[in-house]
């Protein structure tokens, strides 16, 4: 019976330790990552690439964990997309310093 019982921990043990696990990062590492996403570095491009199918792989497998991850990545990137828009193009600070520059704002 002791043998038994021993060798269903085990088994429990064994099996739950092989689960796949779920990465988390930090915000700040999720903007940082999103930010040369939108800058169009390669490297960052694949690497959220394949952050973003591993948690969608991990969703299929019904892991809560990775829905909630995937909601964080989902809000970093609706924060960088804000931070975005409100940022002057290269062009339009281009054409801002002339204008300060000749005192025609206007």
């Amino acid at each position: 019976m002791k043998k038994l019982i021993i060798m269903s921990i085990m088994l429990i043990l064994v099996l739950t330790g092989c689960g796949d696990k779920v990465e988390f990062t930090t915000k700040e590492y999720k903007k940082e990552l999103l930010e040369k996403v939108h800058n169009k570095e390669e490297s960052a491009i694949k690497q959220y690439t394949k952050i973003t199918e591993r948690l969608e792989k991990q969703i299929k497998k019904g892991k809560e964990e990775a829905v909630n991850e995937i909601d964080r990545w989902k809000e970093a990137e609706v924060d960088i997309k804000v931070k975005k828009m409100f940022e002057m193009s290269p062009e339009t600070k281009k054409i801002a310093e002339e204008m300060r520059k000749s005192g025609k704002l206007w």
